[in-house]
């Protein structure tokens, strides 16, 4: 009888244990597809390239469920599949024609729930556009207690974003998770999965929001404080004399400075990108997704950036052309990136 060997997120090895006590954990989905397993005196390889266990796994990296859906279940923090940390690899192209692809096969589909998320996102700034009418209208007629209510009206819609931005993320990304499954799934299928999650979803997003934004200011004061106590005094001098006379120099030193405060926000922001499918999706506790989703991602960071950066072009040509294309690019762009979820978390693609 074999004898194996567990890598847990760590890099520490576990074991031994017996291929029955393996099967079970896999059975409890304790072990994933992309969980690192050796024989003793081996090299770790992933669950699913052992013939013993291949068998076990179904296309989304688990144990099949007994209703042969592809439905992963809630798990708990501390499990072998919590903790791992699978080898990631990126293929911007693929990723990119799959997610035109599925939009094209389920053209009717992704375009009512791409038009569904548009207006849930457009009421949730109702508020403030509201606020901004308000605003509008106390400068024309010289009304200047307009600003109050309007501001508050501001606050209302940010706060409507900080709390439910989150699920509706979670909502749209677990739609598309499943027709790249090939589990068609509709409005009241996604509402009743992720209702459970609402909860981790929303502190999910609010942790990652803070943190990116956290990091975004201490980035700036940093800057702020270097400019003004380095070339800072200079530029601005420079910049008040008439005509203006700032140098290529100063110019160049400006920009690299803005982009070096906020490498830091963007680097996060990118790292962040699985943990609300992973709530959504897995039901990862939300630090335990947002751990997973930063240490998988920081090994090919900027792979995926690159990818980010071409989904938001995608996602931008076809909305500032018209609504209709946008409807079509932005879940195809959606689309490419949880391709990259799924062939990274046991998915193989389609």
């Amino acid at each position: 009888m074999a004898n194996y060997y567990i890598k847990g997120g760590d890099g520490k090895e576990y074991g031994p244990s017996t291929d029955e006590t393996i099967q079970q954990w896999i059975r409890e989905n304790r072990i994933a597809s992309y969980s690192e397993i050796k024989t003793e005196g081996g090299e770790f390889k992933r669950a699913d390239s052992f013939p013993e266990f291949a068998a076990m796994f179904n296309q989304s990296g688990f144990a099949p469920e007994s209703d042969s859906k592809v439905v992963p279940p809630e798990i708990s923090c501390g499990s072998t599949r919590c903790d791992a940390v699978p080898e990631m690899t990126v293929n911007i192209g693929s990723c990119i024609g799959r997610g035109f692809d599925l939009v094209m096969r389920n053209i009717g589909m992704m375009v009512m729930m791409t038009f569904l998320f548009f207006i849930a996102c457009v009421a949730l700034n109702i508020p403030s556009y509201a606020g901004s009418f308000l605003e509008a209208g106390g400068k024309i007629s010289g009304n200047t207690d307009m600003a109050l209510p309007a501001a508050g009206l501001h606050l209302a819609s940010f706060v409507l974003m900080l709390f439910l931005q989150g699920p509706l993320m979670g909502a749209f990304y677990l739609f598309l998770i499943k027709y790249i499954r090939g589990n068609a799934a509709g409005v009241s299928d996604i509402i009743s999965e992720i209702q459970p999650k609402v909860t981790q979803i929303i502190i999910c997003w609010v942790v990652t929001q803070v943190a990116i934004l956290a990091l975004m200011v201490l980035g700036f004061v940093a800057f702020g404080l270097l400019a003004y106590f380095g070339f800072g005094a200079d530029f601005i001098s420079a910049f008040k004399s008439s005509p203006p006379n700032i140098s290529s120099d100063a110019v160049i030193g400006l920009i690299g400075g803005v982009l070096l405060a906020v490498a830091p926000a963007i680097y996060l922001s990118i790292s962040y990108t699985f943990a609300i499918p992973l709530v959504a999706d897995k039901g990862l506790p939300f630090w335990d997704a947002m751990e997973l989703s930063r240490k998988t991602i920081t090994q090919k960071w900027f792979s995926t950036f690159i990818l980010f950066l071409l989904a938001g072009f995608i996602m931008m040509v076809g909305i500032t052309c018209c609504l209709l294309p946008g409807l079509i690019t932005f879940p195809a762009a959606m689309a490419a990136i949880m391709y990259l979820y799924e062939d990274t978390f046991g998915q193989s693609g389609s």
